[in-house]
């Protein structure tokens, strides 16, 4: 109710639809009583944020070592309070949380809300959102460890569900980074979120993910195309051979294109690539051409009398795959080779 409160100061319209047995009299006094009401709690929160800010700055001016005040429990939850009324009230109550407030107070004294900070990239509030942008980057320039891998990792698309707010935030904190003279420590922290991606998830990993994943996909598919293609081929009086023959390999490339793109996806981030270990560029010769040719034969059928065998040639890797993940590998040691 108190939120609806800052956000709504006029609530007779509200009253009297909640209150219809009252009096106008009595209608006008209860409103009074939540303006009074209101005022109090504007006058307690303005007190209350003023009181944060003025701790913590204090905090900050107290010592030069982020060591000492910054991990304080009573600065970690002064911070976390402050900050939780900003993401609550900041929205409607903009110049109680000016960025001048926020310069005055030591960098490190958010660095123990950096999680609820990037939770926080995606405020429908530009301004919000552009002050929690300003605490981040203040962050990074004081201690660019604490930040630079989450900006670089989210940046590439490592968590999932990120909207284009957020993503267009962290963007604008990897540009200011960069230019403050960063660019040799986000070179090597891109280096380093590449090779944990590589020997992360394997390129036999990922086809093995994406095959088994589309293999009740195309189950269904192939039914819908067999239905179709059964209601064809009962129109022969009334259509040509030839024109059901393009009907057919019309339904199938609509139907079947979902299953193509994601495996065109697929072959682009790994077997179209350079081979950039010795294990990708085996994998490439391994299963390169087998997959090329599984692709082809799915994306350019020449009938349509059995449509499920179009698929087996990727049932087949996916069976090699699948030997090559769960086989039993030894490391022999040198007194076994004697």
């Amino acid at each position: 109710m108190h939120k609806d409160i800052l956000s709504i100061p006029d609530l007779s319209g509200r009253l009297d639809f909640c209150f219809k047995s009252l009096s106008p009299q009595e209608l006008l006094e209860v409103s009074e009583l939540f303006h009074k009401l209101f005022q109090s709690v504007m006058e307690l929160l303005q007190s209350s944020i003023e009181a944060y800010f003025n701790y913590l700055f204090l905090s900050g001016s107290t010592s030069n070592s982020s060591s000492s005040s910054s991990s304080s429990l009573e600065t970690v939850v002064a911070s976390s309070r402050l900050l939780n009324l900003f993401f609550r009230y900041g929205t409607c109550k903009d110049d109680l949380f000016t960025e001048d407030k926020f310069s005055r107070v030591f960098p490190a004294l958010w660095e123990s809300c950096l999680p609820q900070l990037f939770a926080r990239l995606d405020h429908v509030h530009c301004i919000t959102r552009e002050r929690i942008l300003n605490l981040i980057t203040k962050i990074g320039f004081n201690n660019p460890c604490l930040i630079i891998y989450q900006v670089l990792s989210e940046c590439r698309g490592l968590r999932k569900n990120i909207s284009d707010s957020a993503m267009e935030s962290l963007d604008k904190i990897r540009l200011q980074l960069q230019a403050t003279g960063l660019d040799a420590m986000i070179n090597d922290v891109s280096i380093l979120i590449n090779e944990v991606q590589r020997i992360n998830v394997l390129w036999e990993e990922q086809w093995h993910y994406r095959l088994s994943a589309l293999e009740s996909d195309v189950t269904k598919r192939f039914s819908k195309l067999r239905k179709e293609f059964d209601r064809l081929k009962r129109q022969t009086d009334s259509i040509s051979i030839e024109r059901i023959s393009i009907l057919q390999k019309e339904s199938y490339l609509t139907v079947m294109k979902p299953v193509m793109v994601s495996i065109e996806n697929l072959c682009n981030n790994t077997i179209h690539q350079t081979g950039l270990t010795p294990h990708e560029q085996w994998f490439k010769d391994q299963f390169g051409s087998l997959i090329e040719t599984a692709l082809q034969t799915l994306s350019n059928p020449i009938h349509f009398e059995s449509i499920s065998s179009l698929w087996k040639p990727f049932k087949e890797v996916s069976m090699e795959i699948i030997q090559l993940l769960f086989r039993v590998l030894f490391v022999y040691l040198f007194n076994d080779l004697k």
